[in-house]
């Protein structure tokens, strides 16, 4: 058998250490096996998901996405309410009603019964829409709609206030300690540029708002609204099957509150803070596309274009390389910076995007400057940038709908708010069929509006005022 010798590294070379008894590994190679002959392997045809849509007599609309494999059911409710609907009487309803939703009725028998399932149910919210979303195997489908149906209808008593006040008294007590400018800084950007009123209302409710019993199951029932309401499932071989569930669960559900969504219009301004910090945040943003707005698509090609660095980059990596704007405007010409970030952001009738960034105190007017230089440079932005951040924007879209739990959540959302289904196929058509000057031309739009402008940190007098910023990104 024919042997190595393996150096010890620095120790090897110092005192001549080798390993003589090391064996050289050979590779063998192994016939393959033949099948038994009584065994008989399962086979299941391979078919694209489908989407299957259609609506209960209440106008509550059932979306499933069929499959061809034997799988745990991802299932849930998207309605379209968000914080949006709130008012500064009823400020942190949703946060409220996260938080307690499964407190209603008998709290421990529900939590039992999720952890018993293996399966899970969560709530969440955002401004325009709330969410319930989980997993379980297909025999607990009836228990997951029950739970759902519970959480939207049953109202909440004397009892449930109580849990409620000191809930959020400790979510509160939490935020304060644990809430940054790096936070803040785009919930202040929605705040100043809607007017903290309609998708500037703060996510997390107002700390000055009493929200009482009688408040709370007053905006609950908005969420019962089913004309408003996508009861969705993936893993479901039968549409038909799971829409009689849905209409023995929800098919008396009537609107017990109707409503139609207030706009939200965009006024822009400014904040500026001094803060004790050695960094300083900045964001400036403009007016930017609703759903429908024929600068959808070109906006988050650009957003792509720009990408983010430093401590503002996320979990998903994609799109954030050496090559973006992030890097190559921003982090490679000003070594004072920490980070940069670009933000686009949808809603039904308005839409916000921006750039954010952060930097050491001693150089916020040279940050004011790449931010401005920036948005003046933009509609200048390369034939192989553009195709570059669309490679990158299907990349992300591709990765994010090989997640079942994500595919359905968008799916149900596109479905609410702009009535139709378009799957990964249709999103690239949209990509490819944006040309290079309608991509140029967003860019000298967007600045048009009356520019939102954040600054927390250093004294910002040296930050030229928001009249002079707009005449130079006009």
């Amino acid at each position: 058998m024919a042997f190595v010798r393996r150096n010890f590294g620095l120790f090897g070379k110092i005192f001549g250490k080798t390993e003589k008894e090391a064996p050289k590994l050979k590779a063998k190679t192994a016939a393959i096996a033949q099948p038994l002959a009584e065994h008989k392997a399962i086979e299941i045809d391979w078919k694209t998901p489908k989407i299957h849509v259609s609506t209960l007599k209440n106008g509550l609309k059932i979306l499933t996405e069929s499959s061809g494999f034997p799988a745990h059911v991802h299932l849930g409710a998207i309605i379209d309410i968000g914080v949006r609907e709130e008012t500064k009487e009823n400020s942190g309803a949703l946060m409220g009603l996260k938080h307690t939703y499964l407190t209603k009725a008998d709290e421990i028998k529900n939590f039992s019964m999720l952890q018993m399932s293996g399966g899970e149910l969560a709530m969440d919210y955002d401004q325009e829409q709330t969410l319930f979303q989980g997993y379980c195997m297909s025999h607990d489908v009836v228990d997951y709609l029950q739970l759902i149906k519970t959480s939207l209808r049953d109202e909440r008593n004397q009892e449930d206030e109580e849990k409620l006040k000191i809930r959020l008294e400790e979510l509160w007590k939490l935020r304060e300690m644990s809430l940054t400018n790096e936070h803040r800084l785009l919930e202040l950007t929605l705040d100043v540029a809607y007017g903290n009123s309609g998708v500037g209302m703060p996510l997390h409710g107002s700390i000055s708002s009493k929200l009482t019993l009688q408040e709370l199951n007053s905006f609950e029932r908005k969420l019962t609204i089913p004309e408003k309401t996508v009861l969705f499932a993936s893993g479901v071989r039968n549409h038909q099957e799971f829409e009689d569930l849905a209409n023995q669960y929800f098919g008396d559900l009537q609107s017990t509150s109707p409503y139609n969504r207030v706009p939200s219009p965009y006024i822009g301004g400014e904040h500026r803070e001094i803060c004790a910090t050695e960094i300083t945040y900045m964001s400036l943003s403009f007016k930017g596309a609703s759903w429908t707005d024929k600068d959808m698509i070109a906006l988050q090609i650009l957003k792509t274009a720009i990408g983010e660095a430093g401590i503002f980059k996320s979990g998903l990596n994609l799109g954030k390389g050496l090559l973006t704007h992030s890097y190559t405007s921003f982090m490679d010409k000003g070594k004072y910076l920490l980070g940069v970030r670009c933000i686009n952001m949808n809603f039904s009738d308005t839409g916000i995007f921006g750039i954010m960034l952060a930097g050491v105190n001693s150089h916020t007017f040279n940050m004011s400057n790449d931010i401005i230089s920036e948005f003046q440079n933009l509609p200048n932005i390369s034939d192989e940038e553009i195709s570059r951040a669309k490679n990158l924007l299907k990349t992300q879209i591709l990765f994010l709908k090989e997640q079942t739990g994500k595919r359905l959540e968008d799916t149900a959302k596109m479905y609410l708010v702009l009535g139709k289904t378009p799957d990964e196929l249709d999103w690239m058509k949209m990509i490819d069929n944006v040309t290079t000057d309608q991509i140029r031309e967003a860019a000298r739009r967007v600045t048009k509006s009356k520019p939102t402008l954040i600054v927390l940190g250093t004294p910002s007098q040296v930050i030229p005022k928001i009249e002079e910023i707009a005449e130079r990104v006009s």
